[in-house]
């Protein structure tokens, strides 16, 4: 399956960081799946606190751009979002919803740089 990092730049916090994204989603503040319901979650190889939001059969997972999950190679971005498909579709189409969701943002005024893994 297919997977992008959308790095951020961003000076909102991250709980109004999630927010926004949630916004711009339009979704809820809890997901659908059993066992991932709750958003806010803790993991160490996700440096600590991340956000786990799902939608349109796609995992994002917000996470701060610090500690066991900093990226050097985008050290200027204080957050970056890791997003994995949860069905497999067509990869031009996940290709496109990403460009989309990453032109809302900017949209948004959330500058960021996308690479796909």
């Amino acid at each position: 399956m297919a997977a992008f990092y959308i790095y951020l730049l961003s000076d909102s916090d991250f709980e109004n960081l999630a927010n926004t994204f949630r916004s711009i989603l339009n979704c809820n503040i809890t997901n659908q799946t059993k066992g991932q319901t709750e958003q806010l979650r803790y993991g160490q190889n996700f440096g600590g606190k991340y956000y786990l939001i799902e939608v349109c059969s796609v995992e994002f997972k917000i996470i701060k751009n610090a500690g066991e999950a900093f990226d050097e190679d985008y050290s200027q971005y204080g957050y970056y979002l890791l997003c994995n498909e949860l069905e497999t579709i067509k990869g031009t189409y996940f290709t496109g919803f990403i460009a989309y969701i990453s032109e809302l943002l900017r949209l948004k005024g959330i500058q960021n740089a996308v690479r796909e893994l």
